[in-house]
């Protein structure tokens, strides 16, 4: 019977988190000039919200301002122009390192990712954590949406990263979630498509993850 209260679900609190999610966010802002200044936006606070915040009764939510590639900055890039990807690269490797020198304290790790965010993800675990041991045993998964990770034809393993599979079953710690999606229109896409298909479905996988990889750490 309806009371006619309103309530709020339960979240558990930062300190009984067992895990972090380092979370990069898609290409959010219109500057003009190619690479975004360090200073948040309506448009970051919205996609933020949109993404991360769904996650945050399972891990404690790290998303760094970062410097990434405008919209107007995106045709250059498309055309070989790699300068503006290593200055937003350059931000996130900045953010992530300080993360990890003053907060994480040897917890477990989720990365996040979603288009240039996912773009940023690819290379920071490929440089700083697949070739690193105690970092990989960190790492309690990937969640790379929207840039197209890669692999070995017909292997879990190689492609983007040497050591780090993508995963495979239910519950697997320590490996990647990726996919992509379209409409049925070519042409007729979303940015944030991938995120809202089975955004529950995702904030289950990590969960999982979770429980998997706090049951050995």
């Amino acid at each position: 019977m309806s009371t006619g209260r309103k309530t709020t679900p339960a979240e558990n609190p930062k300190s009984a988190k067992p895990v972090d999610c380092f979370y990069v966010y898609p290409t959010a802002t219109s500057d003009p000039t190619i690479n975004a200044p360090l200073h948040s936006t309506p448009d970051i606070n919205t996609v933020t919200m949109m993404q991360a915040a769904r996650f945050a009764p399972a891990c404690r939510i790290f998303a760094p301002l970062y410097r990434q590639v405008t919209l107007p900055g995106v045709y250059p890039v498309m055309y070989g122009w790699r300068y503006p990807t290593d200055v937003a690269y350059a931000s996130v490797e900045a953010a992530w390192k300080e993360y990890l020198a003053t907060s994480n304290h040897g917890r477990g790790i989720v990365f996040i990712g979603h288009s240039q965010g996912t773009l940023m993800l690819r290379r920071l675990i490929r440089e700083q954590i697949d070739p690193n041991p105690t970092l990989r045993a960190r790492m309690v998964g990937a969640v790379l949406l929207g840039g197209n990770v890669m692999t070995e034809r017909g292997r879990t393993h190689g492609g983007d990263f040497r050591n780090i599979p993508i995963c495979t079953r239910r519950g697997q710690a320590g490996c990647v979630v990726a996919y992509s999606t379209n409409t049925n229109v070519p042409g007729n896409q979303t940015h944030l498509l991938d995120f809202q298909f089975g955004l529950d479905r995702l904030v289950s996988i990590v969960e999982q993850q979770t429980e998997s990889w706090t049951s050995t750490h």
